[in-house]
């Protein structure tokens, strides 16, 4: 294409042959003004622009701002590479030349990246950080304002808020989570904002962590713990209400006795109390007169024996709360009484230490010396719970 110079007017870009260009050169107070189609193979330089329409894939303006041999420039243009096509921003400051953004033929976009492999990419080129901040006119805009996302230095993922403000999680187009400007953390949720706070608050000596219930109502909320049962579906597993009572459903805990009277216990051996009644076994862990632990732990165990027709000249009447890791006694003398019993009751109570699986029963031993005619009443009862 070839260029005549004008002082005035308009220049016609409508001739095309391979002469050299002429340039263009107004004065001060001229300007120049091209229309018309065109193409440019090479280069033109027009001042500190140069437009190269080259015909190895490579297009690109550029911006000087040097002197003869220019050190800072900008290049916007066009590119052909082995990762696809783009175009490209590029500037030096008197250095390397930096990909400063770039777009590839895919839409992938990258600022500080020469091949972005995400629709949005921003890096350095070195291990420094690098952040997107979002400000407003309230927050103001310098480095320490607003709300930014990035990595740090030392490539810890960050969401750091410079303002006094809380920061919002939501899904499903509610708040579900909160971290106030307090550093508190609340989570929100089925029954609205605010049902449940985890806050985390720390001393001069000693990190505290502190789990409470919100209230919800004039009567207050509930804190709930819950656990996945076995099919999936979430259990609450200990609640503490509004008053800081504390209830776990499902702790192990039994209590027993007889469905019927147990008669003529016999002399000198051991005799299982037999007990047919369930008060109530959580967790379903008493059958045929033994409580088995579901997990290891401490126990609390507690039996009473009523007995019907106790004979004075009976030797002992020991009970044996037995487990599978040691035997506990409780023993009378009835001749310690002067006279026959017709009513007594026998009571034991242990802290047993008990391993999964483990088990738990009720023995009765008569010493001699007396008839088998002493009874087991429906009023003597088997208890356990789990402790810890």
């Amino acid at each position: 294409m070839a260029l005549t110079k004008v002082s005035r007017g308009l220049l016609s870009t409508g001739i095309v042959d391979n002469s050299n260009a002429t340039a263009i050169t107004p004065n001060a107070d001229e300007s120049a003004t091209f229309s018309g189609g065109g193409d440019v193979t090479g280069t033109a330089t027009m001042g500190g622009l140069t437009v190269d329409g080259n015909d190895s894939y490579t297009s690109n303006i550029k911006f000087d701002y040097g002197a003869s041999a220019p050190t800072y420039f900008a290049n916007w243009g066009y590119k052909s590479s082995s990762d696809g096509n783009k175009v490209f921003l590029t500037i030096t400051d008197g250095g390397a030349a930096k990909d400063v953004l770039v777009a590839n033929y895919n839409g992938n976009v990258g600022i500080g990246v020469s091949s972005p492999q995400r629709t949005l990419v921003l890096g350095k080129g070195d291990s420094t950080g690098v952040q997107t901040q979002y400000t407003n006119s309230t927050t103001g805009a310098a480095l320490g304002d607003g709300f930014t996302v990035g990595i740090d230095g030392s490539e810890n993922a960050e969401f750091w808020n410079f303002e006094n403000t809380n920061m919002l999680f939501a899904t499903n187009s509610s708040e579900r989570m909160r971290i106030t400007s307090a550093g508190a953390l609340e989570l929100t949720g089925p029954g609205g904002a605010g049902e449940t706070f985890l806050n985390f608050t720390a001393d001069s000596n000693t990190l505290k962590a502190q789990i409470s219930g919100a209230k919800e109502g004039a009567n207050g909320g509930t804190l709930s713990f819950s656990t996945n049962n076995s099919s999936g579906t979430l259990t609450p597993t200990m609640l503490i209400d509004s008053a800081g009572r504390a209830t776990m459903p499902y702790q192990p805990a039994f209590a027993v006795r007889p469905a019927s009277q147990q008669d003529n216990i016999s002399v000198g051996a051991n005799t299982t109390v037999v007990f047919g009644t369930e008060i109530f076994d959580r967790g379903s862990n008493f059958a045929s007169n033994t409580f088995t632990a579901p997990v290891t732990g401490l126990y609390q165990l507690n039996v009473t024996v009523y007995f019907f027709a106790v004979q004075e000249a009976m030797e002992y009447i020991q009970i044996n709360l037995q487990t599978s890791n040691n035997v506990n006694y409780a023993v009378i003398s009835p001749s310690a009484y002067e006279n026959n019993a017709p009513y007594l009751t026998i009571s034991h109570s242990v802290l047993a230490d008990m391993d999964a699986s483990d088990t738990a029963f009720v023995q009765v031993q008569m010493g001699n010396g007396g008839l088998a005619s002493t009874d087991i009443t429906v009023n003597t009862q088997f208890s356990g719970y789990l402790v810890a």
